[in-house]
């Protein structure tokens, strides 16, 4: 089952402004809810890649976008501060609901592995390589799979980071037969993904956090699995870097927040056209 404090405060029509009240710039949420703490729970902590060269050219147009996307497109500069603001956000300690990381999961694309590396940094973690949670749609150009960063180029780039030999091969990490993934097959992995979160939860015996730096489109569905959401496109729109916080235990699941940009400046929110999702 899925729990949130009351309907009414889970409206997904307003977005959370600086100062913790609502306005009408885009759907977010911000929801603390309890649950019997007498039973381990599982946090996750979702962190969205900051601003990245694909971004950019989607909000020129849908035609620029197609014309000049990268397979597997790296951070801007304003990107790069968003994320090394997220990084300050987390060793700041300002927010008890993300303190105490036990861990922390990047997917394999280059603008995650970026996004993560200040946060890493911040809670003095080995960043560890997952290779179940990119962006629905994978790596691709022209709708034909790329295979992604090797693991030499990984080890050279991020040299801190954990890259588990099961999750990254020599020439690369991503299925290129899967071509430009389908959307119901990203939707069914993201399920995938819920359910081994589910499980550890299920099997924890203390309680854990940890913190998956992701996607737009992967936390959408990820959320939506928890909601029991099926067959809505962005039902969690997400800006760049936003963090989302859920819990899970052996009885429930409870968003405790959605899209929160609060640690960001405000020349750093992205809230207009298709930059923030």
């Amino acid at each position: 089952p899925f729990a949130m404090a009351s309907t009414n405060s889970m409206n997904v029509s307003p977005s959370l402004a600086k100062d913790g009240t609502s306005d009408t710039t885009c759907t977010s949420t911000q929801v603390k809810v309890g649950h019997d703490r007498n039973d381990p729970t599982l946090r996750i902590i979702l962190v969205r890649h900051g601003e990245s060269n694909n971004n950019i050219h989607h909000e020129v147009s849908r035609e620029a976008y197609l014309r000049n996307r990268s397979s597997d497109p790296s951070l801007t500069v304003n990107g790069k501060k968003q994320a090394q603001q997220t990084g300050d956000y987390f060793k700041s300690g300002s927010n008890k609901l993300i303190d105490n990381v036990d861990e922390i999961f990047v997917s394999p694309c280059l603008r995650t592995m970026q996004t993560a590396e200040p946060i890493a940094k911040a809670l003095k973690l080995s960043a560890i390589v997952w290779n179940e949670i990119y962006e629905v749609g994978g790596v691709y150009e022209n709708g034909e799979g790329r295979r992604g960063l090797t693991r030499a180029e990984m080890k050279g780039m991020f040299p801190t980071y954990t890259i588990p030999e099961d999750q990254v091969a020599e020439d690369g990490w991503y299925d290129v037969s899967l071509n430009k993934e389908p959307r119901p097959a990203g939707r069914e992995r993201a399920n995938g993904v819920f359910d081994k979160l589910k499980k550890q939860a299920m099997e924890a015996t203390s309680d854990r956090t940890i913190v998956l730096v992701v996607h737009g489109d992967f936390i959408d569905f990820l959320l939506q699995s928890a909601v029991g959401v099926e067959g809505t496109s962005r039902f969690f729109p997400c800006f760049n870097t936003c963090i989302s916080v859920l819990d899970m235990t052996a009885k429930d699941t409870m968003i405790l927040f959605h899209n929160s940009i609060a640690h960001l400046s405000e020349d750093l929110v992205k809230t207009h056209a298709l930059g923030k999702c």
